[in-house]
């Protein structure tokens, strides 16, 4: 491993804080952002022991030479010019960053630890192919040019969703996603306010910067544990529903 260390070194800009060993002296953690580095370096595929690796901000266009690490645990890979997802061989991977690439569509995602995924800033139409993914909880897909949430049945832990700055027109009934505690529908062609029964867990709802015309009947009574709501002061000021929220449960409302 000190033969790795020192090749490391050498051949990229490298600081102390940038590569850290456990208490075997093992590389688990690796930054090799900002290298400029035009492919994943097949060095790295040797450092079994590595559980961090971050790869962002380098020109890094395929994934390769990452199929040797099992012991993996969170991939960042974001602002570098990824085309195409391509990762099945990371069997304990938790943590996945993708995000500012030039993807243009979910696959190959069979990581069945996967907590973590951001795909946001990417060009990704439609949400698919999350049926390999049982453990998601936290789904970030912000400016990613989604026009509907579907295809989600399959996430049914899902915890956390990002989904600002897209062009969803609307909140359709979806079964199996109960477990959401934070929803963002930030910036979107949201104009009804409905279908929120699926979300008797929800916590935290942004909804503001949306051409909201109505609510449906009952829709914030139907979240019992909300806290917190983001929504434009126009839309507060016009909807009873919105400022009896405020009232009875004393949500926390922000502008």
């Amino acid at each position: 491993m000190l033969k790795i260390e020192e090749q490391l070194f050498k051949e990229f800009n490298l600081e102390e804080r940038h590569v850290r060993k456990n208490q075997n002296k093992e590389i688990y953690y690796l930054n090799l952002s900002g290298q400029d580095l035009k492919e994943i370096p097949s060095i790295v595929n040797e450092i079994k022991s590595l559980t961090n690796l971050s790869l962002g901000c380098n020109n890094i266009s395929e994934i390769k030479n990452l199929d040797g690490l099992e012991n993996l645990e969170t991939l960042s890979l974001n602002n570098n010019k990824i085309k195409k997802i391509e990762l099945l061989k990371l069997p304990n991977l938790k943590f996945l960053y993708l995000s500012y690439n030039k993807i243009t569509k979910i696959e190959n995602l069979n990581l069945k630890r996967l907590e973590t995924l951001f795909l946001n800033n990417n060009k990704i139409p439609k949400i698919e192919n999350l049926d390999d993914l049982p453990c998601l909880k936290i789904l970030g897909l912000a400016r990613t040019s989604i026009t509907k949430m579907e295809n989600l049945e399959s996430v049914s832990d899902l915890r956390e969703f990002y989904l600002s700055n897209n062009r969803i027109s609307e909140i359709p009934p979806i079964k199996g996603l109960y477990e959401i505690r934070r929803l963002d529908l930030r910036h979107n062609n949201i104009e009804y306010i409905e279908n929120l029964d699926f979300q008797k867990h929800l916590k935290e709802l942004d909804i503001r910067e949306n051409p909201i015309k109505d609510f449906g009947d009952d829709q914030f009574f139907l979240l019992s544990r909300l806290q917190r709501l983001w929504i434009d002061k126009a839309i507060y000021d016009k909807f009873h529903q919105v400022r009896y929220l405020n009232w009875s449960s004393g949500v926390e409302i922000n502008h």
